[in-house]
């Protein structure tokens, strides 16, 4: 399956992506829009690692990304950036992201309530849902977080579009 951006926007996200023909993703058969979105607002450097985070997703590829950015400058809304974008294409399929991090207080609340933040500033307020108290779902798309701490038990958890660990 190959995937290739088309037009960037002026502030150099794909503008769409074509999606190889006979597959449909998001109820929208052709292409994706992901345009509109507060992704744009993120700085060149956090850009460029969504942009090569998202071409691995959409690409199939799998790779795997170290993203080492100091301390305040953005790697969180970064990742609540790329999970608010990935929910939103893939609201119409049962897809999972799943999101790690070292502890469940503080990291994992903090960073579903900066998902949720997210969600409502780009107009999904109302349509999200929180579920179990570690799932974030928006359409049939959800994002499960996860605790890495050494007590938890987190098994039988599926990340059909992207698995983040946070930091250690």
């Amino acid at each position: 399956m190959n995937w290739e951006p088309i037009p960037l926007t002026p502030f150099g996200l794909p503008l769409y992506y074509q999606i190889p023909k006979g597959r449909s993703r998001g109820g929208i058969k052709g292409v994706r829009l992901i345009t509109n979105l507060h992704i744009n607002k993120l700085r060149r450097y956090q850009r460029e690692v969504a942009l090569a985070i998202l071409n691995s997703v959409f690409g199939r590829k799998g790779l795997t990304f170290s993203v080492e950015i100091a301390r305040q400058g953005g790697k969180n809304e970064l990742s609540a950036q790329l999970e608010l974008l990935l929910l939103t294409l893939y609201m119409a399929e049962p897809q999972n992201l799943v999101k790690c991090s070292p502890t469940f207080k503080p990291q994992t609340v903090i960073s579903m309530m900066r998902l949720k933040d997210r969600l409502n500033d780009a107009g999904f307020s109302g349509i999200w849902v929180a579920e179990l108290g570690y799932i974030i779902r928006l359409g049939n798309a959800r994002a499960v977080f996860l605790s890495a701490d050494e007590s938890a038990n987190v098994v039988g958890n599926t990340a059909h579009v992207l698995l983040e660990i946070d930091e250690s």
